[in-house]
Formats: C-alpha cells, structure tokens, sequence
C-alpha cells in the first residue's frame, strides 16, 4: 500500500470497513489517508469522502494531529487574506461546512483546538490566537445552541403541512430556503416525499443547490432518507446532459454511491431501474456528434453503475441493445457490429444480435448474419444462438427458415429464454402475432408441452404482454393453443384471459359487429371462431370456479370433524 495514491487508499478502506469497523467508532484509521495526501485541498476532499462512509465526526480525530494536518494550514492559507482572526475562524468554518461537515463538529473542533492552545504543551504551535478562538467559542455557541431551546416553539408553527405545500406548488426556491432554515420536519415521510423533492431539484434548481439536498439526505439517520439506485440514475442523467463530460460524470457517480451507499439496485426496482438506465444513456448518446470515443465512454459509465450496485444486467438485458440500435441509425454497420463485440467481451451481453439479424436479413446481407451467428456462437451456447436465431426470424415472419431451426431440437428452456427476450426487446410496441406463432412452434417441434416449468413461464410472458395493450383476441388464441396440447392455465390465470377477452368481446359489439356495433359490419369467420373460443373459456372458469368451491368446502368438513373428534374426546 505504500505506494498507493489516497484515493486508492480510500477505495480499499471503504470495501473492508464493514468488516473492519462497522460501527463506525475507530476514527483513528482515517489518519493514514489524510497524512498522505499532498495538499490541504486533498485532505479536505478525503475527509468528505471519508464522512460519505460514516466518519462524520472529526472531532473525534486526536487534535495535535487534526491541528498539524488540517487546522494550522487552514489559518495559515485564510489568515493571510483576512484581518482579524475571528474572520479567519468564520471563513475555516464556511469551508468546513461546505465538505459536509456538521456546524456542532466544527465547535468542538475548534474547542479541542483552543484547550491545546490553553494547555501547558507550550511547544506545541497553535496558528490562532487564544482570545480569538474564546470569543468566536462563545458566539457560536449561542447561535448553535441556544436555537436548540426554541426549537419546541419553532415545530409548532412550521410544519409538514408547509414544506408539503412549497413542494405542490412547484415553488423550488421556497423548498430549497424551508430546508436550509429549517431542514426536514420531524414528522417527514421520505418515502412519500423524497420522489417529489427529487423530481422538483432536478427539473428547477442549479447543481449547488442540488448537491446541498443530497448532503442533506446523506447526512440525515432517518428511516426512508436515503434515495434509490435509479434516482441516483436521474441524478446523473442531469449532470450527463449539464457537462456533456461523461468520464466526469463516472467519477460523480463514485461520490452519490459514497453518499447513498444503501442505494442498490434489486429485484423490486427493476422496471424502475431499467427505464432510468435507458433514459442515462440516451443522454449520453444521444447527441448531434455522437462519435466512437462517447460510446466507449458510455459503455465505461455502464461497467461503473455495475461496479457500483446501482444496475445490474439480467440475461434478458436490452441495455445493448439500445446502444447497437443508436450506432446503426447514427453511425454504421461495422461499429455496430463493433459495439455490440464490446458488449460481449466485456459484459457478457449478446442480445443485440437480435437488431443486428434483422437488419442484416432485411438489407439481404447473408454475410453479415453469418458473421453474427458465429461470432455469438464464440461468447454462448450454439443451443441458446439458436433459439433466438429462430425467435428473430419468428419475428420477421421467415417461417420455413425458423422451423428448420427448430427441426434441429432446440431446448425448452433455450427456446423459453428466447421469447423471455423477444417480449422485454419489443417492450414498448409488444408483438401479440410473435407470441402466437412463437408459441405454436415451440410446442409443436421441442419438448415445451411436456415442461410445466417453461409452459408456466411462456403463459407469464404472453400474458403480460397481452395485458399491456388489452389483447384479448392473442390471449383467447394462447388459451386455446396450450390446452390443445394439455397445457391449461390456473384459475388466477384463466380470470385474467377472460377479463381481456370480455373487453375486447363488449368493444367488438359495440363498435363493429351487427346487431349493435356502430359500424354495422357482418361478422366475420374470425370473429365467430373468437366466440366459440370465448363460449369453451367461459365455461372452463365456470368448472375451475366449482373446483375451487368444493375444495374450500371438502377443507371447511375436515376442519369441523376434527372440531367434533376433539370436542368427544374431551
């Protein structure tokens, strides 16, 4: 470690802390790094750091060491400008406060600092006066403590209620002075109200005012205050699109997670997660000179949200996909191509091959998915290359060529993952015709209908799809299919579909079918094969629904004879 810069020093303290000290009660081992660094400005910036990790209170630092690091330099660089030397002590406190520093701290910080001076260690050199630093003691403490008293009075006046009122008016200005007067209310519910504060910095305030409310959620002990992982994500999405500096940025995002270091990203998130990942990284790239260093450099800022715990990449991810899709409109196959190999060797992820294969079979360039094939072939399994293989071609409705695929005997579970990721790419325009046709090959040429695990997970899929854009007549038709091949749907699912088809039943007669619909149209052989569809499901809930009756009373008997063996016995 010895010849580790500072900031790698910190890097390994904060990853061995928790095991070290994880109380947060040894201050002591932030010495070494405040003694290495080289200047005042460093040492002011590692003691932030070191605060974003827990040490919050340097006042605890022995004060002939804090006197010699810290405190002496600092009268000494601010006493040169200034005339007296309470000026000098206002100004060390303003600088030590804008590090995040508590104003109780630097009190006792200075109070240690004035006992030295008073102690018989006369050699020891003190840089301030000792009157000095008595009477900026004495005004201080009234002002920091003697508010203290009246704070009883102060809460009964100002309120939630006030702060919440600032907030639904849009009023930044007014919220930003609330909480530097007053800070958060005693009775503040952060998980209701830190969205909103967030939301309304971001959209309206300037990047002081931002980072002194996150200081302020740091710093607060409070249930609720610390923000989630994809609003740090919004958060640098903002700073992306003020500096357009994304390596300055990668280094922003190491300070939000030493701020919010509960801030990580988990399975409750995603959806949330995933949007603000997509919405980062349009602001990174895109913009009106989008050149081959950006995407390199977006794609470092991705590896950091990783690092971090602030995102994480599923094996349905579409992060790489969104990337490909921005170089093959803005730039060219080949960097296409390019960054999608990155992706692969460096995060593992291949799914914009599924971009790549639809341009390369849409521009008839058999080369080019050739070449897409076998390089994915290098980073996954043949048996998973294929299936999506199959599913992109699916998808662009080459039937024949997809099922020479599946003659191969793809896997279940392969083929499973593979509509996984075609549903999470066509997210935002869902693809009901794919779901169906997807769906009838893989039960017709692999194993799916014998696999109640993957069957359960291809219905999840197809309904949530389904519900998405109210597509009762794709549901209708995925009912039927899986029950020709023995696959029904549970009763929670069976509601769900009828539900869908009932919508989509009422608009249908409504607004297109005789006798009654608007438009007066003669039914079609579609949609008399939608009703007798519709007729065999209502009556598969009526039969599920009795099921579920005699279970619950079959439990209800055997609950009562139990009841009445143990009344006789007694």
């Amino acid at each position: 470690c010895r010849h580790m810069s500072a900031e790698k020093k910190f890097d390994y303290l904060s990853e061995l802390i928790d095991m070290v000290d994880r109380r947060r009660e040894r201050i002591h081992l932030i010495l070494p790094l405040l003694a290495c660094c080289e200047s005042l400005a460093d040492r002011l910036k590692m003691i932030f750091r070191c605060s974003s990790i827990g040490y919050k209170d340097i006042s605890e630092i022995e004060i002939r060491m804090l006197s010699r690091l810290l405190l002496n330099p600092m009268f000494e660089l601010y006493g040169k400008k200034l005339r007296s030397d309470g000026a000098t002590l206002d100004r060390i406190s303003k600088v030590l406060k804008s590090y995040s520093i508590a104003p109780e701290v630097i009190w006792r910080i200075v109070m240690n600092w004035w006992k030295l001076k008073r102690s018989s260690d006369i050699g020891y050199y003190v840089a301030a006066d000792g009157l000095a630093m008595e009477r900026w003691l004495k005004v201080q403490y009234e002002a920091l403590f003697g508010q203290k008293k009246q704070a009883s009075h102060y809460d009964s006046e100002v309120s939630l209620q006030k702060l919440l009122e600032f907030i639904d008016k849009q009023d930044a200005e007014k919220v930003h002075l609330f909480l530097k007067l007053h800070g958060f209310p005693e009775d503040t519910d952060f998980v209701q109200i830190v969205p909103r504060l967030l939301e309304l910095y971001l959209e309206n305030q300037d990047w002081p005012s931002l980072k002194s409310l996150l200081h302020m959620l740091s710093l607060s002990n409070r249930r609720g205050a610390s923000l989630e992982n994809h609003h740090l994500m919004q958060i640098l999405q903002r700073h992306v699109a003020d500096y357009g500096n994304i390596p300055s940025s990668v280094e922003f995002a190491y300070e939000l997670r030493r701020l919010f270091p509960g801030a990580i990203f988990h399975k409750g998130n995603f959806y949330n997660s995933v949007i603000c990942a997509r919405n980062l990284f349009a602001a990174c790239l895109e913009v009106e000179d989008l050149h081959v260093e950006r995407i390199a450099q977006s794609m470092d800022l991705l590896r950091t949200l990783i690092k971090l715990d602030l995102f994480e990449l599923q094996r349905e991810e579409t992060i790489s996909d969104f990337f490909v899709r921005v170089v093959l409109s803005r730039l060219n196959w080949n960097e296409a191509l390019n960054t999608w190999m990155k992706f692969q060797s460096s995060l593992d992820c291949s799914n914009a091959m599924v971009r790549l294969l639809k341009y390369a079979y849409r521009g008839k360039n058999h080369i080019g998915v050739q070449f897409v094939l076998h390089k994915a072939k290098t980073f996954m399994l043949e048996s998973r290359v294929n299936a999506i293989h199959a599913a992109t071609l699916v998808s662009l409705r080459r039937f024949e060529d997809a099922e020479q695929l599946f003659k191969q005997r793809l896997p279940s579970f392969e083929a499973t993952c593979a509509f996984r990721l075609m549903n999470a790419l066509n997210f935002r325009k869902p693809d009901g015709e794919f779901n169906i046709n997807f769906s009838r090959m893989c039960l017709k040429y692999t194993d799916l209908a014998n696999s109640d695990s993957n069957c359960e997970a291809f219905h999840s899929e197809w309904l949530k799809t389904c519900e998405s854009q109210r597509l009762g007549e794709v549901a209708l038709q995925l009912y039927a299919l899986f029950k020709q091949y023995g696959q029904s749907l549970n009763p929670e699912q069976l509601q769900r579909v009828q539900l869908l088809v009932d919508q989509y039943d009422t608009f249908s007669r409504k607004w297109i079918y005789l006798p009654d619909g608007l438009l007066n149209v003669e039914k079609t052989e579609q949609f008399k094969e939608f009703e007798r569809q519709k007729a065999e499901l209502d009556k598969d809930v009526e039969q599920s629904q009795k099921r579920q009756l005699i279970v619950v009373q079959d439990e209800k008997a055997k609950e009562m004879t139990g009841i009445t063996m143990t009344q006789g016995a007694l």
